[in-house]
């Protein structure tokens, strides 16, 4: 009661009704043409997905705002340039205005896409509860449609883990895809606008640091590639051991009346162990790989840009350029980490 109720858009009944409605329209398609995402989207609407990518695309064109700036107070305070006062004053308040304007702007994106992401969990947690109310044991022993076509008829069992799972990870999983699909979706915008200017900057020696940023696409694909393999084993140690853990509950006088108290708590933590081995791997893979991969690329970036731009195209590097190319190069970097993310 001190929390307040949910307001009428979040509650889950009236999404789920939506999204039921949806679907319903939906399955009157052929089996090949239908698809979730158009479901989801009819239901909720795709306006504040559109407000969002707007301010996202606000926010990334406000922070270039503060290196231009940055790069005419350099010009100014080495002599290249002669600004008045008043102008040093306005070029101040620019970038406190922009980055102010920025941070807020990217930050509202954020919220909207995770609000979008909290409703679409919340659609798929009802509707999945539904259809497991509904559906018969018969059919949860067939083989489906599709593997029926494709002349796949031995049977398969849909246990009471996988749908554990379809609401506690599947549905998470496309949550956490709406928490930075802002981001996959304009990073290609954010990359080649930074390119072009930083083309501007260094000359043809952008491109050797882009090609060095863009050589992080694969290993980041790799790594979440071995990622998502790693998760999908421990979503299958997960159904295992919810199975396990309802046969347990479901025959508790049994194995209170025969004692097996013991064995049966010895393969339940031997499922979980193994359940906690490949959540510890996905914490290696994630914090060491990816981090490992975009940390140090970025190091030895500036070096070998800078070199080619003095060494080779025999260009005089001052601090100007020196810090305004730094700064393009740190803006480049965030959208091609969230590039492999979001589309691979």
């Amino acid at each position: 009661q001190d929390l307040g109720g949910v307001c009428e858009q979040d509650a889950t009944v009236h999404l789920a009704n939506d999204f039921s409605h949806e679907w319903a329209s939906e399955m009157t398609k052929p089996r090949g043409k239908r698809k979730l995402w158009s479901v989801i989207w009819r239901a909720l609407g795709t306006r504040r997905l559109y407000i969002a990518f707007a301010l996202y695309a606000f926010s990334f064109c406000a922070a270039y705002v503060p290196v231009f700036v940055l790069n005419l107070l350099v010009r100014h305070f080495e002599g290249i340039i002669e600004l008045s006062v008043v102008s040093l004053y306005l070029l101040c308040v620019a970038l406190l205005v922009a980055t102010i304007a920025s941070s807020l702007a990217l930050t509202h994106s954020n919220i909207i896409v995770g609000h979008i992401g909290a409703q679409i969990r919340n659609a798929l947690t009802l509707a999945i509860y539904r259809k497991a109310c509904r559906i018969p044991s018969s059919a949860r022993i067939r083989p489906s449609q599709e593997d029926i076509q494709k002349g796949k008829t031995e049977m398969k069992t849909l246990t009471s883990g996988q749908i554990v799972n379809m609401f506690s990870q599947d549905t998470r999983t496309l949550g956490q895809f709406m928490m930075f699909i802002n981001n996959a979706v304009m990073a290609p915008v954010e990359i080649v606008v930074a390119l072009l200017l930083l083309y501007f900057q260094v000359d043809w020696s952008a491109f050797i640091g882009f090609s060095m940023l863009l050589c992080t696409i694969p290993l980041s694909q790799q790594v979440i590639g071995y990622v998502n393999t790693v998760r999908r084993k421990k979503m299958g140690s997960g159904d295992t051991r919810v199975k396990l853990m309802n046969e347990i509950l479901g025959g508790i006088r049994i194995l209170k009346y025969y004692a097996w108290e013991k064995p049966f708590q010895a393969k339940i933590l031997s499922v979980r162990e193994r359940e906690l081995k490949y959540m510890r791997k996905m914490a290696y893979l994630l914090n060491c790989g990816v981090q490992l991969i975009m940390f140090s690329v970025p190091n030895a970036q500036p070096i070998i840009v800078f070199w080619f731009y003095t060494s080779v195209l025999n260009q005089e590097l001052d601090a100007a350029t020196a810090f305004t190319a730094l700064s393009y190069f740190s803006m480049m970097q965030r959208p091609i980490f969230f590039l492999p993310q979001g589309f691979f």
